[in-house]
């Protein structure tokens, strides 16, 4: 009996032998996918890079020394990874610059000395500089080895199942969906019904792009939340209650000097979320909708007052004593109506010199802004 008689052909193998394939072929594909590690090695590369020079200039911003810093700025600007670079005051002036001052691939520290803001930098990489290289070789061995698993796939097969010729079924459990806690910050479109279809439209999207920046400050990421305005999902484990706070008061503060035609009220609460909000690309409506009741939400939102935050209990209660003394508890007929048992409390007055940080990012952020558009 010659050697390739000894495998005897069944219904079960050529869909086995296709099925490994398919996932070695899948398995070499991300294996020699490295857009997601030049991205992680750019984004290590970068945030270090801008809190170094933060930390060792923040004196020669303090004292605005432009001669030196241009120096740094052109020396830094000249390596490969860097793109372009600049420096800012701790009033967002321009001090000094270099290179390319794109939006893209760009990353920010600020710079302090005595816990005193002296400036910030902003660092713009290069992405050619950290492309991964793809030597042939490897493709082609990559190719060779995909192209020879159907036979060797079938080999195995045989050889396992010669005194079984049938292929054992084999029930493996589904892993269930990994929650985690988050934030949710519900902002309401207050004037939403005052609104003409167009305005509407802008008035949401310069919330969803105000949104935006902030979760580039604050891992997360904001969704719509039909017409009546949108929410900001944001990891609970990662940045505490206090940064989530100071969140809100970013973007209310955002939306408050942006030359939008919407007026918005916020309510920060909690909820759960299938995964880390930072990393997910895409969330489906229904499941908000299942964590949390979006109306009441959106209605103790309206509720807040123009430039007020309304709290829930469980976010005030993970606040910190002076965060605490910003806010009040807040009383209204509606919340016994939707929520009787829920206890909320509203911003009353902030720090001054927290309400100056918060300014100065603001004044950062809507700089960048004017100068993309």
């Amino acid at each position: 009996m010659q050697w390739w008689q000894r495998f005897r052909p069944n219904r079960a193998a050529l869909p086995a032998a296709v099925l490994a394939t398919a996932l070695t072929a899948l398995s070499l594909l991300l294996i020699w996918s490295g857009q997601g590690r030049m991205q992680q090695e750019m984004d290590r590369f970068g945030i270090k890079l801008a809190g170094s020079l933060a930390h060792s200039n923040a004196g020669e911003l303090l004292d605005a020394r432009r001669i030196n810093l241009a120096v740094i700025a052109n020396r830094v600007a000249a390596e490969p990874e860097v793109a372009g670079i600049s420096f800012f005051n701790s009033a967002n002036e321009l001090v000094a610059m270099s290179g390319s001052q794109q939006r893209e691939y760009r990353y920010s520290a600020a710079a302090t000395l005595n816990n005193t803001l002296t400036g910030y930098v902003y660092i713009v990489l290069e992405p050619r500089a950290f492309a991964i290289e793809m030597p042939w070789a490897r493709w082609l061995l990559s190719i060779l080895a995909v192209l020879a698993t159907p036979l060797l796939t079938l080999v195995l097969i045989q050889l396992g199942t010669q005194g079984n010729r049938s292929l054992p079924i084999v029930s493996v459990p589904s892993e269930p969906e990994r929650e985690e806690p988050a934030y949710l910050l519900v902002v309401n479109l207050y004037n939403q019904p005052a609104l003409g279809k167009e305005s509407l439209q802008r008035a949401l999207q310069d919330a969803i792009n105000m949104g935006q920046e902030v979760c580039a400050l604050h891992p997360g990421m904001p969704i719509q939340l039909r017409d009546r305005g949108v929410a900001l999902l944001l990891t609970r484990d990662q940045i505490g209650a206090a940064n989530v706070f100071r969140a809100a008061l970013l973007l209310q503060r955002l939306l408050t000097e942006y030359e939008t035609e919407g007026n918005f009220r916020f309510y920060l609460s909690t909820t759960r979320s299938p995964g880390d909000p930072s990393e997910i690309t895409n969330l489906d409506y229904a499941y908000l909708e299942e964590q949390v009741d979006l109306d009441n939400a959106l209605t103790l939102a309206s509720l807040s007052g123009n430039e007020r935050i309304l709290l829930s209990q469980q976010v005030f209660s993970e606040l910190s004593p002076d965060q605490q003394a910003w806010c009040a508890p807040f009383e209204h007929p509606i919340i016994e109506d939707i929520a009787p048992e829920a206890t909320c409390f509203n911003t009353v007055s902030l720090d001054p010199d927290e309400s100056q940080r918060i300014g100065d990012q603001a004044r950062m952020i809507l700089g960048f802004n004017l100068q993309d558009a």
